[in-house]
């Protein structure tokens, strides 16, 4: 357990990307640790996610309130209805964005035709009479005027007293604010959703190939596995929508490949557990080091010389202390014999 705490947040995300050798410890661990970890990387990315959408929302607000400033004609809000002075359709090229504004009696075949023409850019708004219809990417959202006004209070207004009361600094602050805590929120939901739905495919694609390689990988160690897995996905999938919110760059099957390096990932996991199953739980692969593995052998082989040495001394000791005892013994008993023979009577 003393082990599992000291893993801080940041060394688990590099031991997940670049230290496979490792994952046996995240097995190992409670499944709370792997819930945390995937929740804590989610809020990090979904903060990024929210203040480079807040950045470009901005952006886009500025050039927008300029326009309507500057370009648009005047108008009113009464009775929960929008008056506009003209028509307008207009097109921004940086930004690939259409503005279309009719607040006459439309037909539903009109709307429709504003719709599909909204469509071919990145992004859109069609202010109708009583609806604003909003469109990014082809996603088309829809609010009614009265919706939206009557919850912040507000029952009437004219171009002039929209610039004095509301496009003003302090207005502008607030309105990034609230765009800000709305990503977050919108964000952070929809992280969680689409990431959890990721961890549970590929947690049973684990499962499939733990079973098939005889690893003995349940599927709740199988979560953990992919809870780490898709950290590198998750990373570069965070910085391919920065670039695409700022520069509408976009790559072809790039959902493909998320999943595919997490695939990856969780495959190599399990083959490395398979390769050695015995480690214990939180010892983590030393590093070779060929210098010091050569000394540790020439230190061994002095050592075992050192020991032969010793144990040559020993035994010539022991064969020169047995040669000095037989040396006694032969005297001794030559002393002996010359005792009895000066003992023995004349003539005899």
């Amino acid at each position: 357990m003393e082990e599992e705490n000291k893993i801080s947040f940041f060394k688990r995300v590099k031991m997940a990307i670049f230290n496979l050798e490792n994952y046996k410890i995240f097995v190992n661990e409670r499944f709370s640790k792997a819930v945390k970890y995937i929740f804590s990387l989610i809020a990090i990315v979904t903060i990024i996610l929210s203040i480079s959408t807040t950045v470009s929302f901005r952006q886009k607000f500025d050039k927008l309130v300029s326009y309507i400033e500057n370009d648009f004609p005047d108008f009113t809000y009464e009775n929960e209805q929008l008056t506009v002075a003209e028509t307008v359709d207009a097109y921004d090229e940086e930004f690939d964005a259409k503005l279309i504004v009719n607040t006459g009696d439309l037909t539903d075949e009109q709307i429709d035709a504003y719709k599909e023409e909204a469509k071919e850019s990145y992004y859109s708004v069609i202010l109708l009479k009583d609806k604003a219809i909003y469109t990014v990417r082809g996603y088309e959202y829809q609010a009614t005027y009265s919706d939206f006004f009557n919850t912040l209070g507000i029952g009437s207004f004219s171009k002039a007293e929209v610039f004095e009361n509301y496009f003003n600094s302090d207005g502008m602050l607030k309105i990034t604010c609230v765009m800000f805590i709305y990503a977050i929120i919108y964000l952070f939901v929809s992280n969680i959703l689409v990431i959890i739905e990721d961890i549970l495919i590929i947690a049973i694609f684990g499962w499939i190939c733990s079973k098939i390689c005889k690893v003995a990988l349940d599927f709740v160690s199988n979560c953990k596995l992919a809870a780490y897995s898709v950290t590198l996905s998750l990373i570069l999938s965070t910085i391919y929508s920065i670039v695409n919110t700022f520069t509408n760059f976009q790559i072809k099957y790039f959902s493909l490949m998320y999943m595919i390096i997490a695939y990856i990932y969780i495959i190599a996991a399990i083959m490395i557990i398979k390769s050695d199953p015995n480690r214990r739980v939180g010892q983590e692969v030393p590093v070779k080091d060929e210098k010091k593995d050569d000394a540790i052998e020439v230190e061994k082989v002095d050592e075992k010389k050192d020991k032969d040495t010793d144990e040559e001394k020993k035994e010539k000791n022991q064969a020169a202390e047995e040669k000095n005892k037989k040396e006694k013994k032969k005297s001794k008993e030559k002393n002996k014999k010359e005792l009895e023979g000066d003992s023995l009577p004349d003539g005899e």
